[in-house]
């Protein structure tokens, strides 16, 4: 039933007919409180979890941007070993605001990075949805974010982390 769900959001997020309830949101002030809210289960596992940045203003829904975050960061708590650092930081460059998510996790190959935001992709074959998720969250990620009209980009060395940036068109009062 949580796959029927997850599904059932990605359609919605994906389609036309989606409703944002957007208000002017500080992409800064979102990300702080997230990762503190994340704090625990990093300590649980030994991970060093950290925030920086400003303010980096844009109009947006908070909940469905929300839960971005919170989809990159789970992943980065997942592949991320005891030891390891996940730092989440937010600004602002040229015409946009963005949030970044870097771990120091075991990193995508290369051959995977062009799909790992399509539904079900796992790169990891031998990853079962019990351990491994429904292979949804980054679909939904990157569904949320083209419907804010923005992208997620990601950069992955095999062995050494991933980084994952949310950018979104500024508010208007900031350009």
């Amino acid at each position: 039933s949580k796959l029927v769900d997850e599904l059932s959001t990605l359609s919605r997020y994906e389609s036309a007919l989606l409703k944002l309830d957007t208000q002017v949101l500080d992409l800064g002030e979102l990300a702080a409180q997230t990762v503190r809210s994340f704090e625990r289960l990093a300590i649980e596992k030994e991970i060093s979890l950290t925030f920086s940045g400003g303010a980096a203003l844009v109009l947006a829904d908070r909940d469905r941007i929300g839960q971005v975050l919170i989809n990159l960061l789970h992943n980065a708590l997942k592949f991320t070993p005891s030891g390891g650092a996940i730092s989440v930081e937010t600004g602002v460059s040229a015409d946009h605001a963005f949030l970044r998510v870097q771990d120091t996790g075991c990193g995508i190959a290369p051959e995977h990075l062009r799909f790992i935001f399509e539904r079900f992709y796992r790169a990891d074959p031998s990853r079962a949805r019990e351990t491994g998720g429904s292979g949804i969250g980054l679909a939904i990620a990157l569904a949320i974010a083209k419907a804010h009209g923005g992208e997620i980009l990601v950069e992955s060395t095999l062995g050494t982390g991933s980084v994952f940036t949310l950018l979104l068109p500024l508010h208007p009062a900031s350009v």
